[in-house]
């Protein structure tokens, strides 16, 4: 469960990073609309600008959210799956005479 929450920060976390760095870059080079051109990154992310992202990223980004929306559903499922191990290791015992 950590893995996952990690995975998903560490997404996110790539997303804004790559994000500020190519608004920097495009900045440096004069590249932006002229109603950002001034601002800093974060400013000009809540503001929102267009930018085309690879469906990999897109993908990822998806993923990472759903996890984070969702986290509860794979708990239950993860304790779900523990408890029918522990059931199905109980019953082996049983109908084999082992302790």
């Amino acid at each position: 469960m950590a893995g996952g929450a990690g995975w998903c920060r560490q997404t996110r976390q790539n997303f804004e990073d790559m994000m500020r760095a190519e608004f920097e870059c495009a900045k440096a080079a004069g590249d932006l609309p002229p109603e950002i051109q001034g601002l800093d990154y974060d400013l000009a992310s809540k503001q929102g600008f267009g930018t085309e992202l690879p469906d990999t990223v897109v993908m990822k980004l998806t993923l990472a959210n759903l996890f984070q929306i969702y986290w509860f559903v794979f708990v239950v499922l993860r304790l779900r799956r523990l408890v029918r191990n522990r059931t199905l290791d109980e019953s082996e015992s049983i109908t084999t005479g082992i302790s």
